[in-house]
């Protein structure tokens, strides 16, 4: 299982966590990066491997033969994890979604909320502030950004 989780306690911002016994400090940078490796690398079959902290190289960029399994490689400095299709794009729509709290484009929708018993949503980062100034929601509220495993609370995203 791969989550990644807004911690205002890291220094670099964010955990990506992969399965039960990693957790690495990234930082919204890292993220950036590793989107570009999933969007270019994998879809469009980039030749050169990026030369990022935290990436992402296909099979098809490995010339040893133990790597050709039909399986993507996530690096994350040296240590790496090895990543189904499955899991592919699972990690692209919870990155979507972060990415697009942090870019101009506020008509993104990603984030739920949970109030009154039921999750709302998706809402944009700007409904949300919006919703927050007219005292809709508060910043303790729970918020899970689409497509992410784990809740944190408004105020880690305003």
């Amino acid at each position: 299982m791969i989550s990644i989780e807004k911690n205002n306690q890291s220094s670099l911002g964010f955990f990506l966590r992969l399965g039960d016994h990693q957790s690495h400090e990234v930082s919204e940078q890292d993220l950036k990066n590793l989107y570009h490796c999933l969007t270019q690398t994998i879809d469009k079959g980039v030749e050169e491997a990026p030369d990022h902290r935290v990436r992402l190289l296909n099979d098809r960029q490995f010339e040893e033969g133990r790597y050709n399994d039909g399986r993507s490689v996530l690096w994350i400095e040296e240590k790496k994890w090895h990543l189904n299709p499955k899991e592919e794009r699972h990690i692209l729509q919870i990155l979507k979604g972060l990415i697009g709290m942090y870019t101009e484009d506020s008509s993104l929708p990603s984030i739920w909320i949970h109030r009154d018993g039921k999750n709302e949503g998706p809402f944009t980062l700007d409904q949300l502030r919006q919703m927050n100034e007219r005292k809709e929601i508060i910043p303790s509220t729970p918020t899970c950004v689409e497509g992410a495993n784990s809740w944190g609370k408004l105020e880690d995203w305003i």
